[in-house]
Formats: structure tokens, sequence, C-alpha cells
């Protein structure tokens, strides 16, 4: 499968926006572009065009990992292109190890996937703001990772996506 809509694809380039220098994102990778890691160069500018063109690779990446890993999975278009979207921020590899897939392996419309598209919403390093972020008893430690509003909206969006019927 590859993406369908133009939706995937905006709900990444509006969650990631477009930075034409490189620079550190709220996870510690050097990032340009729509949220390009691979090849990007902190202070680096690229133009407009070569974002789009990150863009559509990195997408298409993403599209190859998610078909290996759904091949025996019966899902709808919408469905792939929120996947799509999830997986292009959160990793491959995280995706493999979350109680997400395996929902998605037993039953692709099962209602708790929504609470699951909700789960991936902390990010970047809580150090020094004083709160439990993680709400495991510890203030401010090294490591912690914070709610993201930005991640909060955009799962929702993706969860959105995910549930709407063709």
């Amino acid at each position: 499968m590859r993406i369908s809509t133009i939706k995937a694809k905006n709900i990444i380039k509006f969650s990631e926006s477009l930075r034409l220098t490189g620079y550190r994102c709220a996870a510690g990778k050097i990032t340009n572009g729509y949220g390009h890691t691979r090849t990007a160069r902190l202070g680096e500018t690229i133009t407009a065009a070569k974002a789009e063109y990150l863009l559509d690779n990195d997408i298409e990446v993403v599209e190859i990992q998610l078909n290996a890993v759904l091949d025996k999975c019966s899902i709808s278009m919408n469905q792939f292109d929120a996947l799509v979207s999830l997986v292009f921020n959160i990793g491959i590899g995280r995706f493999l190890q979350s109680s997400l897939l395996k929902l998605i392996k037993v039953n692709p419309d099962d209602e708790a996937i929504a609470f699951q598209f909700a789960r991936w919403i902390y990010g970047g390093d809580g150090q020094n703001n004083g709160k439990d972020d993680d709400l495991d008893g510890l203030i401010d430690e090294a490591g912690e990772l914070r709610r993201l509003p930005g991640l909060v909206i955009r799962r929702k969006m993706e969860s959105d996506l995910y549930f709407l019927k063709p």
C-alpha cells in the first residue's frame, strides 16, 4: 500500500512544520525539512523543494516498513495513512514493540486502538520543569519524558483518520 490521500501527508506537514535550517528537535535529533533526520545537519540550509523531496522519500521508507509488518492484516486506506503518520514520527522500532500493533493484528477495527494512539504523546527531556512528567514519583529525573501538546493534537488527528469510514 501507499498513502492514498493528502490527509496523511498534511498531518505530517502540519505536525512537523517546515524548517529549512537544521536544528535539534524535542527528541534531541538533528532535523530539517518536515521532520527529516537521516541526512540532516545542524545549521545546514535546504530549499522548500528539497524538503518536499525528503518528505516524499521518508514517507516511502515508512510505507515499505509498514507493508512488511502489516502484510497479513486487512486494514483500510485511512488506517494505513494514519499509521504512516504515526510511524513517521515514532519510528518502526517503537511501533514493532507497541500494544497498538498487537491490537491491529488481532482486530484493526478495535475501538481500543484510539486509546493506544493517545499513549504516544510524550517526548523530549522533562528535566528542570519541576514536575513528575511521567508520573513515576520522581521529579526532573534525567531523561524524563513530558507530555507535548503538539503530539496530543497529532495523535488525535491520526486517530480520527484511522477511524474515518471511507
